[in-house]
């Protein structure tokens, strides 16, 4: 009986690591928001908010790449919070 609970727990556990698709939707319109907000950034801080993105989105795009069913999610929640 016990083995069923612990099987449960990680299939949960596994279920729910990361990010949602909608999480991540909303992190890349945060980002690009941010990006766009003012044109007269200097290179500097244009580099230092892509590398922001690229670290914040790694596992979003991770996940993407390997889960056909979050990208779709992703690409759904990108066009609706838009």
């Amino acid at each position: 009986m016990n083995y069923i609970y612990f099987t449960l727990l990680v299939m949960f556990l596994c279920s729910c690591s990361g990010p949602s698709a909608c999480d991540c939707a909303e992190k890349t319109i945060s980002i690009k928001s941010e990006f766009f907000k003012n044109p007269e950034m200097s290179d500097d801080e244009k580099k230092m908010i892509l590398d922001r993105a690229r670290k914040e989105l790694a596992t979003c795009d991770e996940k993407s790449k390997s889960d056909s069913i979050f990208k779709k999610d992703y690409e759904i929640c990108l066009k609706k919070n838009q």
